[in-house]
């Protein structure tokens, strides 16, 4: 079973970087891209994280946004096998 991803992002912005957030319609799952401002000591990133109690946790970091997507569809299938 596939996840249902929603079609557009919410824009987060703070002091060190800007982030877009791409969740789950279930919101168990969601993707972020990470844009630090200042310096070029880390480049942009995506991250997969899952819903923990009331933060997230990250499942694995990525270059590309799909495949952090299929990073949470791996971990969403691997939860819900039977």
């Amino acid at each position: 079973m596939a996840l249902n991803w929603k079609s557009r992002c919410r824009k987060d912005q703070t002091a060190a970087a800007d982030r877009k957030i791409w969740e789950t319609k279930c919101g168990r799952y969601r993707v972020v891209f990470s844009h630090i401002r200042y310096g070029n000591v880390l480049s942009d990133k995506w991250y997969a994280e899952y819903r923990v109690g009331n933060g997230w946790g990250i499942i694995s970091k990525h270059i590309k946004k799909h495949t952090a997507m299929k990073a949470c569809e791996n971990r969403h299938r691997a939860r819900t096998a039977d």
